[in-house]
């Protein structure tokens, strides 16, 4: 294999990561607490797209309780991106040197 032809076999990599990145990142994730209580939609770049609470949650007496299942959703649906995320990726990109531990940025 020739230089050129290295260079350009990783530009072709770039370029479909790029395409990866950018396809997930449009995904929706969803997570539920309180037994479908609250809901929360986020993208695959964790944009929070909704927050849908149902209406037996909403008095004041059971704002701790909201704020608590809040947090817990979010979590949950940031925790089915994450998995998601090391899915689909870690087959294209787990075997190249330097990247097999490549995130998204603020993603833990």
């Amino acid at each position: 294999m020739n230089l050129g032809s290295f260079f350009k076999q990783g530009l072709d990599l770039k370029e479909k990561f790029s395409n990866l990145q950018e396809n997930f990142q449009k995904k929706i994730f969803e997570g539920q607490a309180g037994a479908g209580l609250i809901s929360v939609k986020i993208k695959g770049n964790k944009e929070i797209l909704s927050i849908e609470i149902s209406d037996t949650v909403l008095s004041k007496e059971e704002k701790p309780v909201l704020v608590d299942l809040l947090i817990a959703a979010i979590n949950n649906a940031q925790g089915k991106l994450d998995k998601e995320y090391k899915e689909y990726f870690g087959n294209t990109i787990g075997d190249i040197p330097g990247l097999n531990n490549f995130t998204i940025p603020n993603l833990k």
